[in-house]
């Protein structure tokens, strides 16, 4: 399997999962449950973690499609750099997750056990989670527009749509 390929099909897992698991953080605020909010915050970890396979197979992607022809180099640049954004956003909405969860009584649940009673995840924590996981959202998203540019040429402007042979028979 190429690595092009590769990160092709694993690229969705954090421009997917980040909204999916943001989601969830939504349903642990509205519910009030504390479960719910710390599995919305594992979530955001197993993403960061996800998401370095995505950025080292990019990597390599660059190498074999930059000699593709009709590939732009400008593409590349433009998405490589977009992603490194997304990239650096998604480790960060990881490690501010991680921390959150362990301070807040999440490493118990790993085993199923209880919590320690009264260790409820601060809504300014929710808050400040919710504000960088949708940021992340918005550049994830991005750079797979961006990264889409580079093979889809339906993304760029000036693409245009052929007529097929029954278009073309009823036109003329």
């Amino acid at each position: 399997m190429e690595i092009a390929y590769l990160h092709v099909v694993i690229n969705h897992l954090p421009i997917m999962g980040v909204p999916i698991v943001l989601g969830v953080l939504l349903l642990g605020l509205w519910t009030r449950d504390e479960s719910i909010k710390r599995a919305a915050l594992l979530g955001f970890v197993v993403l960061g973690v996800l998401t370095v396979p995505v950025f080292l197979t990019g990597k390599g992607g660059e190498d074999f499609v930059e000699h593709v022809a009709g590939v732009s180099d400008d593409a590349i640049d433009a998405h490589e750099d977009a992603a490194t954004m997304a990239f650096i956003a998604v480790e960060v909405l990881a490690a501010l997750s991680l921390v959150l969860f362990l301070r807040y009584g999440g490493y118990p649940m790993l085993w199923r056990r209880a919590g320690p009673p009264g260790k409820t995840v601060p809504a300014s924590a929710v808050a400040a989670v919710f504000i960088v996981a949708a940021a992340t959202s918005a550049v994830l998203g991005y750079a797979g527009r961006l990264g889409g540019k580079i093979s889809h040429t339906e993304f760029s402007a000036d693409a245009q749509v052929e007529a097929g042979d029954d278009e073309r028979e009823r036109d003329g």
